[in-house]
C-alpha cells in the first residue's frame, strides 16, 4: 500500500517537533518538515513551489504569529501568517490533498463557563468572538480553512512539552516552571489564577493528528485538548510541582526537595489585562473518539520518562 505523503509547514517549533518523534511509529505516513526559511506561507509564489516539490496528500500547518503582544502591535504580520497564509496553501495544494490547519482556543472570548461549572466548556459548535488580534486572526484563518471544504481546523491550547516554543523565547509554561523550582536565588512564584484553561500535552496531540490523517479522518473542526477539568495557571502550576515532589513519580531525588519548596513558594495572582485574552477557554474533546489522555497522566508521564534525559543531559 502506498504511503500518504505529509508535508509539514514547520520545523522547529514545539509541535513541529513533536511530530517529528511520532513520525517513525506510523509506518502509512511518508513525512517531510518545511522550515519557515523554506516555506514562508506569508509568500504566495514560495508555498506555491514548496507544495509543488512534494505534492503532498496531506498538510499540517503548525506555522502561527502567536507573541500577543506582538500580534496588537502588529496586526498586519499576524494578519499575513495566520489569515494569508491559510489562503496561500489553500491555493497551492493540489486536488486530492487535505490540509490540517491549527488554530487556538483564543478565538473565543472567555464568557462560556467558569471554574464553577466544570461541564461547561467550549465545543465545536459555539460561535467563535476574539478578543485579541491574536485570536481576530487565527479566527480569519479558520473561516478561509473552512470555505472550500478542502481542511480541518484543529483548535488546541496551552501546549507544554520538553520543547519550548521559538515564539515564546523557547520555553513553555512547563519548562518556565521548572526553571523556577530550580533556580539557585529562590522567590516567590507569581502565577495568574483567574485564566482557566486545557493544557495538552504536545506529544499526544502530535499523535492525533498523525491517527486522524492516517485513518483518513477530515472533520471541519476538531477540539483536540486533553482532559481533566479545566485548570488556572496557578493551579496547573501546583500540579506540576506536586507531581514533581511525589518520589514515586520522580525518580530524580535529588530534584523531589526542590519541587516542594517551590511549591511552598507559588502565589496566586491576577492576570494582567494588556494585552486582553479570555480568561475561560477550555475546549470540548472533539471528536470522541480521539483520546488524548488526561493532562494529570501527561505529567505523570513527563516526570517518570522525559525530566530523568533532561537531567541526564545537563552539563
Amino acid at each position: 500500500m502506498e504511503r500518504k505523503r505529509v508535508l509539514v509547514i514547520g520545523r522547529s517549533g514545539q509541535l513541529a517537533r513533536c511530530l517529528a518523534d511520532e513520525a517513525s511509529g506510523w509506518s502509512g505516513l511518508d513525512m517531510t518538515f518545511a522550515s519557515h526559511q523554506q516555506c514562508n506561507i506569508g509568500s504566495g509564489l514560495q508555498t506555491e513551489e514548496m507544495i509543488g516539490a512534494e505534492d503532498p496528500d496531506a498538510v499540517i500547518n503548525t506555522c502561527a504569529f502567536h507573541d500577543l503582544t506582538a500580534c496588537e502591535t502588529d496586526f498586519d504580520t499576524a494578519f499575513r501568517v495566520n489569515a494569508l497564509g491559510v489562503a496561500n496553501l489553500l491555493s497551492a495544494i493540489p486536488e486530492g490533498c487535505h490540509l490540517y490547519h491549527l488554530s487556538t482556543d483564543y478565538v473565543f472570548d472567555g464568557c462560556v463557563g467558569d471554574m464553577q461549572n466544570e461541564a461547561v466548556k467550549y465545543c465545536v459548535t459555539c460561535r467563535p468572538s476574539p478578543i485579541n488580534n491574536y485570536g481576530r486572526t487565527k479566527r480569519a484563518g479558520e473561516i478561509i480553512a473552512l470555505l472550500p471544504g478542502r481542511a480541518t481546523v484543529i483548535r488546541t491550547a496551552s501546549l507544554f512539552s520538553k520543547y519550548g516554543s521559538t515564539g515564546k523565547g523557547g520555553s513553555n509554561f512547563l519548562l518556565g516552571m521548572l526553571r523556577r523550582a530550580t533556580e539557585p536565588e529562590p522567590s516567590p512564584i507569581a502565577v495568574d489564577s483567574d485564566v482557566v484553561m486545557s493544557p495538552t500535552y504536545t506529544p499526544w496531540l502530535a499523535r492525533a493528528i498523525l491517527h486522524m490523517i492516517d485513518t483518513d479522518q477530515k472533520p471541519d473542526i476538531a477540539h483536540l485538548v486533553c482532559d481533566d477539568p479545566p485548570v488556572s495557571w496557578h493551579d496547573f502550576a501546583k500540579a506540576i510541582f506536586e507531581i514533581g515532589s511525589d518520589p514515586a513519580l520522580n525518580p530524580i531525588g535529588e530534584t523531589v526537595p526542590l519541587f516542594r519548596e517551590a511549591l511552598s513558594r507559588l502565589v496566586p495572582r491576577q492576570s494582567d489585562p494588556w494585552p486582553p485574552r479570555p480568561k475561560f477557554s477550555a475546549l470540548e474533546r472533539s471528536p470522541a473518539s480521539i483520546v488524548l489522555g488526561d493532562w494529570r497522566s501527561a505529567l505523570e508521564h513527563f516526570f517518570l520518562n522525559v525530566w530523568p534525559r533532561i537531567q541526564e543531559a545537563q552539563p
